[in-house]
């Protein structure tokens, strides 16, 4: 099957390391916590260099410090999420920091997550590539000033669709008896949603905030006579929505239905929450930006999804990577490209020919690892003339140990 990631650019809308190389593939025994192996001299030099930086940090005049929420989502087959525009005013020196942050009721693993910078061209500038800790990515340089777009990416190997169990009964939103009302666990999900939409964790929802929840659960902007009714009806704080009034808003949708929650539970899928209550099909990051421009400013300018700039980006960079690619059983010109960074491996398959062909791709000898592929043995189609990405690899878990062995042959 061919892999697209983030393939398609559209609005919400909702209805009701350098490789070891085999002569028969590609092998790359890896440590816990590390895509590639450090001697103790070299892990002594990072620490070292570490703690220059950390010395040096402390030294940097930060005049400015941003946070801001995100979230991805799934939207059919694709994945978006917030994006942002970063304005420098003039030319400075910036960090950001990027990280995952738990699934409301999910045990799993974090999710890893990247930052993409692009200029007003939409040329790539830089990504947060440097491990920072657990589920945190990070990138500090100098940018120029201008305006950027910033775009978190996500291989999809721990973020993936749900598989739909019929193991036990949904978890009830409503109570009808003596009087109808929202129960207790439908309340606990909708204060995470509240925290999750409200992007500068002031603690209210600005309308900007609250028209991008409702275009995400309803497809539809908030016009000024619904804000109004909102000022109008419900506890604010500042001019914003409290967390009150965000849970007598739906109280009040549940009394307009009759005790019938159709519509709620449109609004739990659509926000990326299984009928179990379990957010599973959205995932939560932090952004902080700090800045020595003191003007500097960080918003949100969409919620969709990176489209081919995103995968054009992530699909070039581990090309560039590999300076040794090898190349497929059966054919000679096409090349399998492996970027290797410090918990991920990317696969990119290029074919030269003038012909497309399909690549099996073979992981299963494979320990402790994680891909956005369903087996680890897959097929890729791969047109003439193009690369794309056959696969993301993560360990199971952060810190876990690993071992990559990946083959790959043409199908006649």
């Amino acid at each position: 099957e061919d892999f697209m990631v983030n393939s398609k650019t559209y609005k919400v809308k909702r209805k009701i390391a350098s490789p070891e190389k085999a002569s028969n593939g590609v092998k790359t025994p890896v440590r816990a916590g590390s895509a590639t192996r450090k001697t103790s001299t070299s892990e002594s030099l990072r620490n070292l260099n570490n703690n220059r930086r950390n010395s040096e940090e402390l030294r940097t005049p930060w005049n400015c410090h941003i946070r801001s929420k995100g979230s991805f989502f799934f939207e059919n087959d694709n994945i978006i999420s917030h994006q942002y525009l970063l304005v420098a005013s003039k030319k400075a020196k910036y960090k950001l920091v990027v990280q995952a942050e738990k699934q409301y009721r999910n045990n799993g693993p974090l999710i890893d997550v990247q930052l993409y910078i692009f200029d007003e061209n939409k040329r790539f500038i830089c990504r947060t590539e440097k491990n920072s800790g657990k589920a945190m990515w990070e990138w500090e340089g100098q940018l120029d000033a201008g305006r950027y777009t910033v775009i978190p990416f996500t291989s999809g190997t721990r973020f993936k669709k749900r598989q739909e169990t019929q193991n036990h009964d949904e978890t009830p939103l409503l109570e009808r008896f003596p009087k109808i009302k929202l129960t207790r666990e439908f309340q606990q999900l909708l204060s995470d949603v509240y925290g999750k939409v409200d992007l500068d964790s002031n603690g209210t929802l600005s309308r900007k905030e609250f028209n991008l929840f409702n275009w995400r659960t309803s497809g539809e902007e908030v016009a000024d006579e619904e804000w109004n009714v909102v000022e109008e009806n419900f506890p604010l704080k500042n001019g914003e929505l409290t967390l009150d009034g965000f849970l007598t808003l739906h109280q009040m949708e549940a009394e307009d239905n009759d005790g019938d929650p159709s519509e709620l539970k449109v609004t739990v899928q659509a926000m990326g929450y299984s009928k179990y209550l379990v957010q599973d099909e959205s995932a939560g990051f932090m952004i902080s930006l700090a800045s020595q421009d003191p003007d500097t400013s960080l918003t949100v300018c969409g919620l969709k999804c990176g489209g081919l700039l995103l995968e054009k980006t992530v699909t070039r960079n581990a090309i560039e990577a590999d300076k040794h690619p090898t190349r497929v059983k059966g054919i000679n010109n096409v090349l399998v490209y492996k970027e290797v960074t410090e918990n991920r491996i990317t696969f990119v398959l290029q074919n030269k020919s003038e012909g497309s062909v399909n690549i099996q791709m073979d992981l299963s000898r494979s320990t402790g690892i994680v891909t956005n592929k369903l087996s680890r043995v897959f097929t890729v189609g791969v047109s003439k003339k193009s690369s794309l990405i056959a696969t993301h690899v993560l360990p199971e878990s952060e810190g876990a140990g690993w071992n990559l062995e990946a083959d790959a042959k043409i199908i006649k």
